[in-house]
């Protein structure tokens, strides 16, 4: 599943670390902005906004190309309300983006990954323990004819 957001400077994180905390799951990770080193972001689980610290002066332009990108994206729906995308919406679903697919990697080396058509969105991926292709592909026609895509 894509990053929903647009993403010129080819964003990612690394080094992940999640936690729980007093207000859910909370998280570190570094940015990185085509290849190179550029923020820290961590979600400290207390309720409050993410802290951004840029790294060095690239993490400050960076910082502030994020800032310019998010105010040109249009909101987008949360429970029927209009979210404007702000930094720590941006840099949250960069990091959720980077967990799931972290999480469809270890799957995937179990098995083959599917959805069906109908799956609620909050359903990810399911998986089939089964890791050739064909083999996958005959069990879900015989169970799921014509209902399921491969991921």
């Amino acid at each position: 599943m894509p990053f929903i957001y647009p993403n010129p400077k080819r964003l990612e994180c690394r080094g992940i670390k999640t936690f729980y905390g007093m207000e859910g799951q909370g998280f570190n990770a570094t940015v990185y902005a085509d290849g190179k080193k550029a923020l820290t972001v961590i979600d400290d689980a207390s309720g409050g906004p993410l802290m951004i610290e840029p790294i060095g002066e690239f993490g400050k332009k960076i910082a502030a190309e994020i800032v310019a990108l998010c105010q040109t994206i249009p909101p987008t729906k949360f429970d029927d309300i209009d979210l404007k995308v702000s930094p720590d919406l941006y840099f949250d679903e960069l990091v959720n983006f980077a967990l799931e697919e972290r999480r469809m990697a270890k799957a995937r080396a179990k098995g083959t990954l599917f959805r069906l058509k109908d799956d609620k969105p909050s359903i990810a991926f399911r998986t089939v323990t089964v890791k050739d292709k064909d083999a996958a592909i005959k069990f879900l026609d015989g169970k799921f004819p014509n209902n399921y895509v491969l991921l």
